[in-house]
């Protein structure tokens, strides 16, 4: 779990104070302003440790994909470390602050991973202990007592996952592998790639007969090899005998923490932390080069995907609905202005599946039966928030489903669908079925969409900023990014949406905002939503 600073300053969202001159500043956790973050505050910041780095367990599906899912694609070489300079150009992902390419003299069994500059890499509080513990907030508070890491019990046998076949290479590897101060066996190691987690894998390391053909094979393979053909030879990368000694989790933050609007990076391959946001959306983000990075051009499937603009995704796109419905990857702006306006709206009857999940907006918890609701208990109020309609159903299981849209329980993805190809009829994703079988889809829904919430409605009581607050226009100017900072002015005294470039020319409205486009090179679509 990240420490309170750490998750404050993560990526910075929050525009704090009311000046004339606004900047970007650590969210406040503290919302009952007592001088402290106690543990239900805290739980705003386990939801953005959620939306940011847990992956749920989805490493399964994933680890399948790469191995498994006809050659489509491998996050092992979309990880090559050696093009981290060019990922954001190629791709619209986001390199991790505080790392590096690695060496050749550096790789692990053969892949080039990204390596930590330095001490740069941990996501240390502002102060803390010789225990690496927080003893101040991002706001200069005192934590008492400090905050760190959890400690296994003392009767706890270990913290492996599962039994190693080869403790040697096991813990070699293990050792190896570069960290930036989580807890890895929550979250797993980073790869360099924000959103994107490296799991060992229990079918490479673990104590059973096919994992010792699999270590084996993988030397001859892939480690034996001189050129590291296994990122450019099809044999190799998209043979289905080779199992990767990684899986890969994917949290949500893959595609929604981009560059920062008000806040841009001096050179977008090498962010810092104060230049990412984690509800703006990934404007760059593009599904071929990322889903389907190992299909040659003549493939069918490449061109489907290179047809969905950056920045959006087909949400059923792995679940397979045979339908090429992109959507833009929405910001997540002012959800707490959104649930008040719900609660004026007319209330909608929900159907008893329906009501199986709990209510934020109107308070009712989650039902654990089919059987009609009493009288009444069948009418509940909904925001909108995403363009599809996946919150129809309220924002709870509007967050709830991101984690199964990503491959939380993927066993069950096999038995509803056919993953990836599609063509078969679809059933049900029962959430009586997730509650019975999967512990990650429980722990989602018992801790982690919960959390998520309290992420998002931060500042709903008007005594801290909103962790979704707006983006405007007439903040870019203010921001301090250089690039505005020299080529923009906002008259004083005009309407907020006119611009005028220091050579004269003036626009206003959507305007205004395809000249902010240019500059900052960011898409109209979510351009115009700023103003």
């Amino acid at each position: 779990m990240l420490s309170r600073r750490a998750a404050g300053c993560l990526l910075a969202d929050g525009l704090g104070g009311r000046c004339h001159h606004r900047v970007l500043k650590p969210l406040d956790y503290d919302v009952n302003q007592d001088g402290k973050v106690d543990d239900k505050e805290r739980n705003a910041i386990r939801g953005r440790n959620t939306w940011l780095l847990w992956g749920g367990g989805n490493e399964t599906f994933w680890g399948w994909l790469q191995e498994q899912g006809y050659g489509i694609t491998d996050f092992l070489v979309l990880m090559d470390s050696r093009q981290r300079n060019n990922r954001f150009k190629s791709a619209g992902m986001i390199n991790q602050p505080g790392f590096r390419g690695a060496r050749p003299d550096e790789r692990i069994l053969g892949l080039y991973i990204d390596r930590p500059d330095g001490d740069k890499s941990l996501l240390r509080p502002k102060t803390y202990n010789a225990e690496n513990e927080e003893t101040t907030d991002a706001q200069g508070r005192p934590v008492d007592p400090p905050v760190g890491l959890p400690k296994p019990p003392s009767s706890h046998r270990g913290t492996d996952l599962f039994k190693p076949g080869d403790p040697d290479l096991y813990y070699k590897v293990q050792a190896m592998m570069p960290r930036d101060g989580l807890d890895y066996t929550v979250y797993g190691y980073p790869s360099g790639i924000f959103g994107l987690r490296l799991m060992l894998n229990p079918d490479f390391f673990g104590d059973t007969a096919e994992a010792a053909r699999a270590r084996t094979y993988w030397k001859d393979r892939v480690e034996s090899s001189t050129h590291s053909s296994f990122y450019t030879d099809p044999k190799i990368n998209k043979d289905r005998n080779l199992i990767r000694p990684f899986r890969v989790s994917m949290s949500c933050g893959f595609c929604h923490v981009a560059p920062h609007p008000l806040n841009p990076p001096a050179d977008v391959e090498n962010p810092k932390w104060e230049n990412l946001s984690s509800v703006i959306g990934g404007q760059y983000w593009e599904a071929q080069p990322v889903t389907a990075n190992l299909l040659p051009r003549n493939n069918f499937l490449h061109h489907f995907l290179a047809s969905q603009p950056p920045g959006t995704i087909d949400t059923s796109l792995v679940s397979t609905d045979q339908l090429n419905n992109t959507n833009i990857i929405n910001a997540v702006f002012d959800l707490p202005s959104r649930i008040a306006r719900a609660k004026v709206k007319p209330p909608e009857k929900q159907s008893p599946t329906n009501l199986l999940m709990q209510s934020l907006e109107d308070g009712e918890p989650a039902r654990y039966t089919l059987d009609p609701p009493p009288a009444g208990k069948d009418m509940r109020h909904f925001p909108m928030v995403l363009f599809p309609g996946e919150d129809s159903c309220g924002v709870f299981a509007a967050l709830a489903r991101v984690p199964l849209n990503i491959g939380v329980f993927s066993e069950q993805w096999a038995r509803c669908d056919n993953p990836v190809i599609g063509f078969t009829k679809q059933r049900p994703f029962e959430i009586a079925t997730n509650r019975t079988n999967s512990v990650y889809w429980n722990v989602n829904e018992k801790y982690r969409v919960g959390y998520m919430a309290d992420f998002f409605l931060l500042g709903i009581s008007g005594t801290v900023p909103k962790s979704t607050a707006p983006m405007k226009l007439k903040d870019a100017a203010r921001s301090g990014c250089p690039a505005v900072r020299q080529r923009w002015t906002v008259p004083a005294k005009r309407h907020r949406r006119a611009l005028t470039p220091q050579h004269g020319c003036r626009a206003s409205g959507k305007g205004a905002a395809r000249l902010f486009e240019q500059l900052l090179h960011l898409p109209l679509q979510q351009a115009a939503g700023w103003v």
